[in-house]
């Protein structure tokens, strides 16, 4: 697959990066987690609102089978519902990426 637009510019410049984006859910966190995954880029998207996270997942996911982007069938979005104000919660979420 050719990994370049019509100018030479790389297509992918994140494939291989792994961002953690908090208030992924929605708003500027939401956004910024599209940009990301557009680019290329795996995605862990933390959020309190775990409805808005999985439709966030479900988009991008949809997306990347639609551009033909797909390498395999693991999704290159993670989703880990998050209480930011909750130490316990935080310490979980950031436990889980470590070990992944």
């Amino acid at each position: 697959q050719e990994n370049n637009d019509s100018n030479g510019r790389d297509i992918n410049p994140l494939k291989g990066s792994t961002a953690v984006v908090t208030g992924a859910a929605g708003g500027i966190g939401g956004e910024i987690a599209k940009i990301i995954h557009r680019l290329g880029g795996t995605v862990v998207a933390l959020d309190r609102d775990v409805a808005g996270l999985e439709k966030l997942k479900d988009t991008l996911d949809v997306e990347e089978r639609s551009r033909g982007d797909l390498i395999s069938n693991e999704s290159r979005v993670w989703v880990l519902p998050t209480q930011h104000q909750d130490l316990d919660s935080v310490s979980h979420s950031a436990n889980q990426i470590i070990d992944r």
